[in-house]
């Protein structure tokens, strides 16, 4: 199955250009067959909204996502995108997300990224630094992370998937790619191929900790050339 591992919807993620049925029916279009909605959780959310209710503005928009993912056919999984308040432009993706996971630890952004990944794995969740090298961000605390990202966003330049794809083997962590499309550029066509069997948000975190060798479809934002990747990373 071909997955997009980070997606936006305009409900929460403000940045996002589109509604959730609009982005889910061009990943529908452009022959994804699952996707993980990860949008934005950030301080300024919180303290706007306040904890409570914007967790919950969280959860509804995740469930209408899914609703709509239903009813179209294509597998809508449940993530989440942290901005952390240590340092902005520092952001980590998280898989394995539920409602509860989020209604317990609503304060993620304040936390340390130590803390994320130990909340994180309390619950069965999985760390990904998503993008990292992006603008001259620097990749987290290995110790504290789970995999990294490939990512595909059109705007942002070099996706850096060779020294990705090194870190990844180096460390033996899982590799993964997304397109982190926000419906203001052309629509990348990048993602991640998964068993056909992966079809819950448990699915998903049991493969990424397990498994010793990923396969991604990488669309260069600098060349727009689109090649695969097939690397072993843990032994």
């Amino acid at each position: 199955m071909f997955y997009d591992l980070h997606c936006h919807t305009g409900g929460i993620s403000r940045c996002c250009k589109a509604p959730y049925d609009k982005i889910i029916d061009m990943a529908k279009e452009y022959g994804y067959e699952g996707m993980v909605i990860t949008n934005h959780f950030t301080e300024v959310d919180l303290n706007e909204f306040g904890e409570e209710k914007f967790v919950e503005m969280y959860i509804e928009e995740y469930n209408k996502c899914r609703a709509y993912g239903e009813k179209v056919g294509i597998n809508v999984l449940f993530g989440a995108e942290i901005t952390v308040s240590y340092n902005i432009d520092v952001h980590l993706v998280i898989y394995g997300v539920t409602p509860q996971f989020l209604r317990d630890n609503p304060r993620l952004p304040l936390l340390s990224q130590k803390e994320i990944y130990e909340a994180c794995h309390k619950y069965g969740c999985l760390l990904i630094n998503a993008h990292p090298f992006r603008l001259g961000m620097t990749i987290q605390d290995v110790n504290y992370l789970d995999g990294v990202e490939v990512n595909c966003h059109a705007k942002f330049g070099d996706c850096h998937e060779k020294e990705l794809t090194q870190f990844a083997k180096d460390h033996g962590l899982a590799l993964t790619c997304g397109c982190d499309y926000h419906a203001d550029t052309r629509k990348p066509t990048g993602g991640t191929y998964l068993p056909d069997n992966i079809l819950t948000n448990t699915d998903l975190v049991n493969y990424l900790k397990t498994s010793d060798t990923f396969h991604i479809k990488v669309d260069d934002p600098v060349t727009l050339e689109v090649y695969e990747v097939v690397a072993k990373t843990r032994m």
